[in-house]
């Protein structure tokens, strides 16, 4: 491979790594904040339910204060993250280490099928929870859409990021040539394989 095509190459590896690890940042954040609101809305579902005196009702109240106290995890979990979206350079973590495949759907279809499941769950969960208790059956359905709504969620995270880099690559060429001229030791070893 002559020296053009290889620095295109590892240009579009470095890029596309790039990309990732930027969304990667955001889509943590985001999926953990969606994670707290959904347990957050079984939780007061379950808490609901369990007002009344009849002994099962107490394990709702344990089920609420459990995924209550899951809930307030997941959204320190993701107020921690977002404070350290920029706290460090991507640039240098992509020089350390490729990062690891994003996860997370990435195109319509994807992000539809994720809603869907979502939606699918809450009418699953409604329908079998609705003579039991009823507020815990409408808690736990927005749960469940809600965490279905981390597909469309993700989908527009990705699409933000592609359009902030190519954004920041044209209006700061120091930066666009810092990006080009990154050479870590993986893409060397990728495109040298």
């Amino acid at each position: 491979m002559n020296d053009r095509t290889y620095s295109r190459r590892r240009s579009d590896l470095v890029n596309e790594a790039l990309l990732t690890l930027m969304t990667r940042r955001l889509v943590l954040v985001a999926v953990r904040l969606l994670a707290a609101l959904a347990m957050l809305a079984a939780s007061i579902g379950a808490a609901v339910s369990s007002l009344g005196s009849q002994p099962v009702r107490h394990v709702l109240l344990l089920a609420a204060t459990a995924m209550a106290v899951v809930g307030l995890l997941a959204a320190l979990w993701g107020v921690l993250s977002a404070r350290r979206l920029n706290a460090k350079d991507p640039l240098d973590d992509l020089a350390a280490r490729r990062p690891p495949p994003l996860r997370a759907p990435t195109t319509v279809p994807a992000a539809i099928t994720v809603l869907l499941i979502g939606v699918v769950a809450a009418g699953i969960l409604g329908t079998v929870l609705q003579g039991e208790a009823p507020a815990f059956a409408v808690g736990a359905a927005i749960g469940a859409v809600v965490l279905g709504l981390i597909g469309p969620v993700c989908l527009l995270l990705h699409r933000r990021t592609v359009d902030d880099l190519a954004a920041q690559r044209e209006g700061d060429p120091a930066l666009a040539a810092r990006i080009d001229d990154l050479e870590p030791y993986w893409a060397y070893e990728e495109l040298s394989g």
